[in-house]
């Protein structure tokens, strides 16, 4: 899975069941901190990043977000919801099922930190049927609402939407609707459940912000609800750290999130070093 970004970048999403299925690690992790992988820990005049910036904002927003909702009132709104439009689609089973054919995830957001205010206007749900009806096969929402402009009502508007349109009569079928993928800076499993409340398929889960443990245990939690995240990473790292908590889907940031450099060869050298983990030659040319 390749491409992406923190600001205005692409994200392209393929089934190569060699980069999308582990069951062994690349590296063990035995011989590394949880945090090794994190840009600057150990650096005692590392100045944060923009990412570590936003995640920092988060990390208060979602303290303020518990004292509002508890997790027992977002499990009730999650059953609720459930029962109302049905459990979420798994991103894994959608993926590899499609393949040989490349899934493709399309984008909505108001703004970035890159670029900007984008549209501030534009419905999340109406966006979201447009691209479903062009063949999205993933559509990914941003519901944080700093840089991002994002809510979690952009989430529900964009499940309830495609939902709607797949059931129509030129629609494909309920089974064949769009995966809602919630993008945020997800840094507890209170975001992950209240993403589910919203009507998330599934979650990005960001290797660069997030400790191995921590990661480990979200992909976890995630997967109690049959839940398969997208663990995004930028290269050799964070990939040897998602592979040991377990990820299954891997995205690949050809965007660095720390200094927004953008290298279009990212996704090639992780997509190889995956394959030379499990065995397949992974041969260069053009």
């Amino acid at each position: 899975l390749g491409g992406g970004d923190c600001g205005g970048g692409k994200r392209e999403l393929h089934s190569q069941t060699s980069t999308t299925s582990s069951t062994s690690s690349s590296s063990s992790s035995s011989h590394r901190s949880p945090t090794s992988h994190i840009y600057g820990i150990n650096d005692p005049n590392h100045i944060p990043t923009t990412l570590q910036n936003i995640t920092s904002h988060r990390l208060q927003s979602v303290s303020h977000s518990k004292s509002k909702v508890s997790t027992s009132e977002l499990t009730e709104m999650y059953a609720s919801f459930k029962s109302t439009y049905g459990p979420p689609l798994n991103l894994f089973t959608s993926i590899t099922s499609s393949h040989p054919v490349m899934s493709l995830a399309a984008e909505f957001k108001r703004a970035s930190p890159s670029k900007g205010v984008i549209n501030s206007e534009a419905s999340a749900g109406e966006q979201a049927v447009k691209y479903a009806d062009s063949g999205a096969n993933i559509i990914s929402v941003l519901t944080e609402e700093k840089w991002f402009k994002g809510s979690l009502e952009d989430l529900r508007s964009a499940r309830v939407n495609t939902q709607s349109w797949s059931t129509s009569p030129t629609g494909p079928g309920l089974s064949s609707r769009p995966l809602i993928l919630r993008k945020d800076f997800i840094v507890s499993k209170y975001q992950i459940l209240e993403g589910l409340a919203h009507g998330a398929d599934t979650v990005l889960l960001i290797a660069a912000i997030t400790p191995e443990d921590e990661l480990k245990d979200m992909i976890d939690y995630c997967r109690e609800f049959g839940v398969e995240p997208l663990v995004e990473v930028h290269g050799d790292d964070e990939l040897a750290v998602a592979l040991d908590a377990g990820a299954r889907v891997l995205g690949v940031n050809n965007r660095n999130l720390h200094n927004f450099k953008v290298d279009m060869g990212t996704t090639e050298r992780v997509v190889c070093r995956v394959r030379e983990e499990f065995g397949v030659e992974c041969r260069h040319g053009r």
